[in-house]
Parts: structure tokens; C-alpha cells; sequence
């Protein structure tokens, strides 16, 4: 009863904040009126998405939507700046003249109508047999239909804006069974087109051309780019081999062990925790931050093998490149471990945080929702050449796919030095950077 009673106070607080935040958005365009030229209905509903307090600027950081009859007109998130119930700065991207571009109110085609079309649109392989598995708290309809996604189907209506008309439309959220896309996909609820597509699953692209070389980069690239972590003050005496940064990758120096490197505010209990006890909860890797294993069929399960540190979590296990990559999968997926943790502390000191939607799977109290951390594919069987990382919604865990490289066998090209790019840090920090914008800005 107690803890009840504590989650209902708790949501009743938060519910008060988003009022509190709205009302001090109006206020202020109000105040503005001259300037932003809103007519009522314009500011009339307005949401928060996400709110998270910065360190750095000592002001709130609110995301703020806006709504026209309960249903949400995209890319109108606005961000307001929030100190002492004040609006300090803003960027504001909401529509004006709300009314006069809207096309219908009335959603013509069914949910499951929109699912079927958004899959043909794509052309995916798909059977008809779609069920509602009901509403999420809010208000997103959930479906399955295990022949598309085994995940769940995600459904909701939203105004799109096309030749200044704001479009009433379904937007329909599938994840892929061969876990390549997590698509956004925009269906008109008039016509059943196919207006928008957005696929949450980022990759790289790469080539074997003459014009596009990936030479090394001098490894000052990660010096100059991130600060370095603070001072550690948790110790759990594990220890990894890795390609320890500022180094990008092989290319860049050589293996070296590192000792503790959790970084105790965004780590406090290390990088094997998940229940907030001294200990480790896994002496694999894996733990509160990422999943690190193999998927050389991929196919995209959770049991894949990872390597075992033991009860000292003692990570040293040898970098070979003189053999078949798949003879180094202990080396290469504790270096992908390490990567993703060293990104997800890092990233933390610059405010991607819990409350901002970083991924965990404990929050430790620290606001956000939970057991999203990410679950990284080493030597992942499904491509070659490239790397993927699909981000969802807060709640919902990062998937990174990290593939195999083969040199190009004609053309007198210079093979990339490289093969295993789980060893390859540069590529997944830009893939790590455009997750963090997916993840701050798309709320599913």
C-alpha cells in the first residue's frame, strides 16, 4: 500500500510540473504575441514530451508538443527554457493558423487497414492476421501480428504537415523480424498513401571507391572531441583489454588494459550492476548500461554468447588480428562492452542522463523510464561492411548490429586496415550521437 501510495504521488507531481511547464509556455508566448503571432488555437493544447534539468545552463530544458483535438501535429516540438518559472530562451517550431491547414478530424481508414497498408508500402511479407492487444497509458494503440514484428505494432494518429495542409494521418510503428528497421511510417487516413517513412535504424555507408578512403585519423580526433571522465571512486577491480581511448581503433596504437573505468556518477555501482548492490550482477558482459554478445547467425535473439570475467570480472582477453575474426570474438565484444559503456559515461557528463531518455536498465531513482539499455550484436551475421543502430522510444532498448568487413577482391583498391569493427570506436560514436538525437526527440 505504501509503495502505491508513493507512485501515486509521485505521478501526481510530475502531472502538476507538465501543467506548470505548459502554463509558464503560454504565458510567455502570450507575453510575445507580436512576435510568434498565434492565434488561441494554435497554443490552446499543449503538451510536455520530455523535461530534464540542465547542469550546465541551471534551467529546465522542456520539450513541449502541440495538440489540435488530443491528437499531436508533428515536428512541432518547441523548447523552452525554464528558470525560476521563467522562460529564459526558446526555439519555437509550432504551427501557426492551425485551423485554416487542417485537412479532417475524422480518421477514415481503421488501424488495422493503416498497418496492412504501411507493410505493403514497404513491402514487407506479411500475413493478415493483425489483433489489438490494447492502449498503452498513453493512448497509442498496440497490436500484433508475429508474421511482421515480434514486437508489439504501435499506432496512433498524428498531423503531418505536406504543401502547407496539415494532413491527418496513422503513424504506425513496426520493428522488423530480421531487426534491420524499426520504421516509422506515416499512412494518410484518407487515402491509405504512404506520405512519410522514417527508419529509426541508422547505418553507415561505405565504399571501396578510390574517392572515398578511410584512412586513420590521428587519435587526438576522441582527445579533442570529449572531455575525459572524472576521477573513479568506485573500484570493482575488473579490468578489459581493449583499445583504450582517445584510440579510434587498431589503427591508432595498441591494446592496453584499463582497471575500474566506470565513471562513478554515471556508473555508481560499475558496469556489471543492474540492482543498485555492490556486486555484480553479471559477470559477463553485460550489465546496467549494455549487453554485449555474438550473433554470428543474425538473427537478432538475446542468447548470444559473451565472454565471462568471473567473480573479479577479469576482462583480459588477448586482441588477435592474425587470426579469423571469429577466433577473436572474446577480444572484439569486450571491446565493443567497453566502447558502449565508455559512450553511455561520457554522454552522461554532457546531460544525456536518465531523465533525458539515456538507456539503462536501472535508473537508479534518477527520473526517465527503464530497462532500455542497449543490447549489441558483436560480428553480427546478417550484413558485411557496415554497422546499425536502431533507437526506439524512451523504455524501449537500442539495438546495435555490428558487422563483418571483407576487402573488395578486385580493382587494386587498398583494403580497409581493419576488418572487425567492433574495434572500430569512431564509427560507433557517430552512430552513438545520432541515437541520442533519435532518442531526445521522437517519443513513441
Amino acid at each position: 500500500m505504501r509503495i502505491l501510495i508513493s507512485l501515486l504521488i509521485t505521478i501526481t507531481c510530475l502531472q502538476a510540473t507538465a501543467q506548470e511547464y505548459t502554463s509558464i509556455a503560454k504565458e510567455f508566448l502570450n507575453q510575445n504575441k507580436s512576435t510568434y503571432l498565434f492565434e488561441f488555437q494554435d497554443i490552446n493544447e499543449l503538451k510536455v514530451t520530455t523535461s530534464s534539468f540542465s547542469k550546465s545552463l541551471n534551467a529546465q530544458t522542456v520539450y513541449i508538443s502541440q495538440y489540435y483535438q488530443g491528437i499531436e501535429i508533428a515536428n512541432s516540438s518547441s523548447i523552452f527554457l525554464i528558470r525560476d518559472n521563467e522562460v529564459i530562451s526558446s526555439s519555437i517550431s509550432f504551427e501557426k493558423n492551425i485551423i485554416s491547414k487542417i485537412n479532417s478530424t475524422n480518421n477514415a481508414i481503421e488501424p488495422i487497414t493503416a498497418i496492412h497498408q504501411a507493410a505493403s508500402s514497404m513491402e514487407l511479407n506479411f500475413n493478415t492476421n493483425t489483433s489489438s492487444t490494447g492502449t498503452d497509458q498513453n493512448g497509442i494503440l498496440h497490436f500484433s501480428n508475429s508474421s511482421l514484428s515480434s514486437k508489439p505494432i504501435k499506432l496512433n494518429p498524428i498531423y503531418i504537415k505536406t504543401e502547407n495542409i496539415l494532413r491527418l494521418t496513422w503513424q504506425v510503428y513496426i520493428e522488423t523480424n530480421d531487426n534491420q528497421h524499426m520504421y516509422l511510417l506515416y499512412i494518410d487516413s484518407i487515402s491509405g498513401e504512404l506520405i512519410k517513412e522514417i527508419d529509426l535504424v541508422i547505418s553507415c555507408n561505405f565504399s571501396h571507391d578510390e574517392e572515398n578512403q578511410h584512412q586513420p585519423r590521428h587519435s587526438s580526433y576522441f582527445t579533442e572531441t570529449f572531455s575525459t571522465q572524472t576521477a573513479t571512486t568506485f573500484m570493482d577491480n575488473s579490468q578489459y583489454n581493449v583499445y583504450a581511448l582517445p584510440l579510434e581503433s587498431p589503427n591508432h596504437g595498441n591494446e592496453s588494459i584499463v582497471n575500474s573505468p566506470a565513471d562513478p556518477v554515471a556508473s555508481p555501482f560499475g558496469w556489471h550492476d543492474t540492482d543498485a548492490v555492490v556486486g555484480p550482477d553479471f559477470t559477463i558482459t553485460r550489465g546496467n548500461n549494455v549487453f554485449a554478445q555474438d550473433d554470428f547467425d543474425g538473427d537478432g535473439s538475446t542468447i548470444g554468447a559473451s565472454p565471462d570475467g568471473g567473480i573479479t570480472l577479469d576482462f583480459s582477453f588477448p586482441q588477435q588480428l592474425d587470426v579469423p575474426a571469429r577466433d577473436n570474438i572474446n577480444g572484439s565484444t569486450v571491446n565493443l562492452f567497453y566502447m558502449n559503456n565508455m559512450m553511455h559515461d561520457i554522454w552522461y557528463q554532457y546531460g544525456f542522463d536518465e531523465a533525458s531518455g539515456n538507456f539503462q536498465s536501472n535508473n537508479y531513482g534518477n527520473g526517465g523510464l527503464e530497462g532500455d539499455f542497449v543490447v549489441a550484436d558483436a560480428q553480427d551475421g546478417s550484413g558485411f561492411n557496415n554497422a546499425t543502430f536502431g533507437t526506439p522510444g524512451d523504455g524501449g532498448n537500442p539495438r546495435m548490429n555490428m558487422f563483418l568487413w571483407n576487402a573488395p577482391t578486385t580493382g587494386g583498391v587498398n583494403p580497409l586496415t581493419i576488418n572487425n569493427s567492433n574495434l572500430a570506436g569512431s564509427m560507433m560514436v557517430s552512430q552513438q550521437l545520432s541515437a541520442i538525437l533519435y532518442r531526445v526527440l521522437i517519443v513513441l
